[in-house]
């Protein structure tokens, strides 16, 4: 039988634990939340570099870039995944693929692999009219006939959900997912 100080003893530890204990569970939350986040934009990377190099034929025209973006979008289960109006392809100087700085949402980018290479897919220009291209901003450069990279790319702004964490990512946590895929037209 427990003597009456060891009972409050006990209590205390237990007061004293808890909170530890409740921060060490919201923290294994937002860690499940930012490993699917991970998981969830690299799918929708790699299935918007499998659009992108898809080829068109005599009926159907090939892939364009609302193509690419609306399979990026579709695989981004639950993710605000959007691409930069004017600067769809990247920017020309400092960082090519930035991300937002809103928390929670992700930029998506088709973008050449190296300088002059295509960083659009071949049935951009059968279909759609010329892109407006931004100030700063990579221009279109349709992929011809051939094999040539296409890369994808998603710049997300991770956001932890608990204060807590949020105090040490006040910024939150930059993920980056790219993919890049041969076209064979």
């Amino acid at each position: 039988m427990r003597r009456k100080g060891q009972k409050a003893q006990a209590l205390i530890e237990m007061a004293l634990l808890t909170p530890m204990i409740f921060m060490l569970l919201v923290f294994v939350f937002d860690l499940a939340r930012a490993a699917y986040t991970w998981a969830a934009i690299s799918e929708a990377v790699r299935e918007g570099s499998r659009q992108s190099i898809v080829i068109g034929t005599t009926t159907q025209p090939g892939t364009k870039d609302t193509d690419v973006l609306g399979a990026v979008q579709v695989f981004g289960v639950n993710m605000t995944l959007n691409p930069v109006a004017g600067c769809y392809h990247g920017y020309s100087s400092g960082t090519a693929t930035p991300a937002p700085a809103a928390g929670n949402t992700g930029y998506i980018y088709l973008v050449a692999p190296t300088a002059g290479q295509p960083n659009a897919p071949q049935g951009q220009s059968a279909v759609s009219p010329a892109e407006t291209v931004s100030a700063g901003c990579n221009a279109v450069n349709i992929a011809p006939l051939g094999t040539y990279p296409l890369k994808v790319v998603i710049a997300y702004n991770f956001q932890p959900f608990t204060p807590f964490a949020q105090q040490f990512m006040p910024g939150g946590i930059t993920m980056v997912a790219s993919s890049t895929m041969n076209t064979e037209f």
